[in-house]
């Protein structure tokens, strides 16, 4: 078993111990979108981008129901790496932005460091290497500083 098939599998026992629980319609709404979120996120990392957006935008969709912007947040920085893999960097360069001056104002210095490693793809698939080379130092000094591995 592959371990993307694993961690459908994971979040499909998820799924299914929701399903069994009785929680109020908000704390429900939350968890459910929390799964697909994730799902999202492996969807994104097995270069399934038509699944992982699907999922992305039903996921804003049900957190703007629910107030629940980390978690659009979230959504949205998924839809930004889709877009840099797909060559649509103006809409990458704009989800960005919008998501890290959020995370930047709740002063999230985890997710800062995400962003910043994400502008740096981004800015290394225009071929813009020197300033991808400054976006990844900021993003390894921070994640140095939280004392998490860098990502790539």
């Amino acid at each position: 078993m592959g371990k993307y098939q694993a961690y459908h599998q994971w979040l499909d026992k998820e799924q299914e111990l929701l399903n069994q629980e009785k929680l109020e319609q908000e704390e429900c709404i939350n968890y459910q979108i929390y799964i697909a979120r994730e799902r999202a996120e492996v969807f994104l990392h097995q270069k399934n981008y038509s699944e992982s957006k699907s999922l992305c935008n039903a996921v804003i969709k049900q957190a703007n129901i629910v107030d629940n912007q980390r978690t659009k947040n979230y959504a949205k920085h998924i839809l930004a790496n889709i877009a840099i893999a797909e060559a649509n960097f103006s809409l990458a360069e704009q989800l960005l932005k919008e998501g890290y001056e959020e995370v930047e104002s709740n002063k999230d210095k985890r997710r800062m460091a995400y962003y910043e490693a994400s502008f740096a793809n981004l800015e290394k698939a225009r071929g813009n290497l020197a300033l991808a080379k400054q976006w990844k130092n900021q993003a390894q000094s921070r994640f140095n500083y939280l004392g998490m591995e860098p990502v790539s």
